[in-house]
């Protein structure tokens, strides 16, 4: 009998081969006899023992195994970043050490991540150095900068508890301009305590406008100059971006234009992406290329691969507590290496799997861990790792397993009180039988707030407990309220819960949750996220909800191009324009604005070009004011301009100018005196200033 217990008094004997157990006093004895009683109890009845660690395996908080290596390469990145500091951290300009870009890639679950988190994270807080992260959410590839910007909100959380940051606010004053100021605490949020805003002039606010591609070079240019201001006071940085493959274009020129600047000393930046989701034509590949091409940059990469088959069994050791024995647990190591093909995420998932499903048990009475070959080797032709993570969140309740799946609509992390209240509203849709979208709107009318003493909150607590506990969920130590996924794999996972055919339809349920129920400042915080889950519910939509949010979708837009997102807002201005089908009868204004933005987000971009064209002259064409038109006729002008055709851009202005009524030159030749008259008055008004300064 394989689970069959010796008594306390026969586990204190040494026959058998069993290792005696030295107990030091009266106390222990009595201890040990209680724990082994337990133990036998435990085995008769066929139940776990809660609370023994050694009966468990250990799932967390493990070594790295095979990237001894990796780590040993990133701590010398890390010191690398000590050259040229004095002692009290500040920059010795003669040894500056610019930017350097590294790149982590490999397949999903390899431990990407958690080879930068101990290979980075854990000396350069031992080291006195500012680690600071983001990560980019497949849920969230609509929201522009959305990583980098976490990022910068997690080093200013260090910077606010660092014993430098006064002489860093001071610095900043120093060096930006208070509309300038404005646009960085307006861009990312989290850092506004770096640009108190209540010391900024209220015309100073008023007067801030930036628009098109000038929006975007200077949103990056006050980045860099925020860069070199926090980095020349500080030991080092570490800035992390992680899976960049589902990155915006916005972000990897902010990562080229920081990689490239000379003046931002010691800060390393580093990038991870799955390997796999990049093909050549990715537009992360494609960055990477023209990077490699520069002379005055380090890129290094480091490829992370499967574990070899000698890895999982010390990391099969380790989990079950056998690294003094590891020969013991090769017979499994070689079934588990097998089955995941040495994907280290999949090595720990299959583990707890066969722990769930009593695959694997410790003994008591042979004080080991204990399994049956043969059963397991016929457990792993039945199920891949995949389904097992499925079925394994497939065990929760009816309850748990919704609020997994809300969760997953939200993104790779979230606020709990969010998930409560879309819980909420969808049980009410539940209980209601409620089908159709208009009917689905008017009944999910109550605030946040009304959730904090609701019936739903008692089984949030618990769930978040047990997800915790079976480590799907992990706590944000940053902020409070928050939670994320413990891996992306879980997160599809508690996704792949909802049935094919109703995931549209539930994500446009949540995304009706958020844009009814979420007050006005939390909306516009979550903005990005609840007009493109609503979007998916748009087939069911008819009448004044699609109105509603095409004018959300428009809203989105505009926000899109004011954190310089063009080709994000064009996303948002092409779903407005399906909502009203093309139609200029129901809502006209709207419609003006979708196309107009449309066509000025395209053009930005570089962008479906054809498209562009086809919105400029819809609008050309339509029956509306002429001032009306001004929007298309100026990216018109542009346009023209840009593809090197002067004469057409030139003539469509004097044409638009005519239209409206205003004085327009007659298109004839300037003679070569009047050009180089104005030459050299242009050439003295700029005199020696650089483009920068301009």
């Amino acid at each position: 009998d394989l689970y069959h217990l010796k008594s306390y008094s026969q586990m204190n004997q040494t026959d058998g081969g069993i290792r005696p157990i030295n107990i030091r006093s009266s106390v222990e004895v009595t201890q040990a006899e209680e724990l082994a009683d337990i133990a036998i109890k435990a085995s008769e009845s066929g139940k776990r023992i809660p609370g023994i660690s050694i009966a468990e395996p250990r799932l967390e908080n493990l070594r790295l195994h095979g990237r001894e290596d990796e780590i040993k390469f990133l701590n010398t990145k890390l010191r690398e970043l000590n050259d040229g500091r004095t002692d009290n951290g500040a920059t010795d300009v003669t040894t500056k050490k610019r930017p350097e870009l590294l790149l982590v890639k490999g397949e999903s679950g390899t431990g990407k991540t958690a080879l930068v988190m101990q290979g980075l994270r854990n000396p350069a807080d031992k080291m006195g150095m500012a680690f600071a992260g983001g990560k980019f959410d497949l849920n969230r590839t609509a929201l522009p900068l959305s990583a980098f910007f976490d990022a910068m909100s997690s080093l200013t959380k260090y910077l606010i508890v660092n014993d430098r940051v006064e002489q860093i606010k001071f610095k900043i004053i120093l060096e930006f301009e208070e509309d300038e100021r404005i646009l960085l605490a307006r861009a990312m949020t989290g850092c506004e305590d770096l640009f108190p805003i209540e010391e900024i002039s209220p015309h100073a606010r008023d007067s801030l406008a930036l628009g098109g591609k000038e929006a975007a070079m200077r949103l990056q240019f006050a980045i860099r100059r925020l860069l070199k201001v926090i980095c020349s006071n500080l030991k080092g940085a570490v800035l992390f971006i992680d899976d960049l493959q589902w990155s915006d274009t916005a972000t990897l020129d902010l990562i080229r234009s920081i990689a490239l600047d000379a003046e931002i000393p010691s800060l390393l930046l580093v990038g991870a992406y799955r390997e796999d989701e990049v093909p050549e034509s990715h537009p992360l590949a494609l960055h990477i290329r023209e990077l490699g091409e520069q002379r005055d940059i380090v890129i290094t990469t480091i490829s992370v691969k499967n574990l070899s088959p000698s890895n999982v069994m010390s990391l099969v050791a380790d989990a079950l507590r056998m690294e003094d024995n590891e020969s013991a647990v090769e017979t499994l190591a070689k079934l588990v290496h097998k089955k995941t093909e040495g994907n280290a995420f999949f090595v720990l998932m299959f583990l707890r799997y066969l722990y769930d499903e009593r695959l694997i048990e410790y003994n008591f009475g042979a004080m080991r861990w204990i399994w049956n070959d043969d059963v397991v080797s016929s457990t792993m032709v039945m199920q891949n790792v995949a389904t097992i993570m499925i079925n394994r969140l497939k065990q929760f309740q009816e309850g748990s397993q919704t609020i997994l799946k809300v969760a997953s609509c939200l993104g790779a992390s979230f606020s709990t009180s969010v998930v409560a209240m879309v819980v909420e509203a969808l049980s009410e849709m539940q209980s209601r039988k409620v089908s159709d979208h208009d009917e689905i709107a008017s009944i999910i009318t109550h605030s946040i707030d009304e959730f904090e003493n609701d019936e739903i909150a008692p089984v949030i607590a618990s769930s978040i407990e047990e997800f915790e506990n079976d480590g799907i969920w992990e706590v944000d130590s940053e902020s409070d309220g928050i939670w994320h996924f413990s891996h992306d794999q879980i997160q599809s996972a508690a996704f792949e819960l909802i049935p094919l055919g109703e995931r549209d339809s539930f994500r446009g349920k949540v995304g009706t949750a958020l844009m009814t129920r979420l007050d006005p400042d939390l909306l516009d915080e979550c903005l990005f996220e609840a007009v493109t889950l609503q979007n998916y519910a748009m087939p069911s939509m008819s009448g004044d909800e699609r109105k509603a949010l095409a004018k959300m979708n428009l809203q989105a837009g505009l926000k899109a191009s004011k954190n310089a997102s063009f080709h994000t807002a064009a996303v948002y201005f092409k779903a407005g324009r399906e909502l009203l089908e093309g139609s200029w009868e129901g809502d006209p204004d709207t419609m003006l604005q979708l196309c107009s933005e449309e066509a000025n987000a395209r053009y930005i971009a570089n962008y479906n070009l054809e498209t562009m064209n086809v919105l400029i002259d819809e609008v050309l064409g339509q029956p509306i004011p002429i001032r009306d038109k001004f929007r298309v006729s100026e990216v018109k002008v542009k346009s023209a301009l840009a593809r090197g055709n002067l004469r057409e851009s030139l003539d469509t202005a004097l044409r638009f100018c005519r239209k409206l009524g205003l004085p327009a030159p007659k298109n004839k030749p300037v003679s070569t005196l009047v050009i180089l008259k104005d030459f050299f008055k242009t050439k003295r008004a700029l005199k020696n200033r650089t483009a920068e300064e301009i």
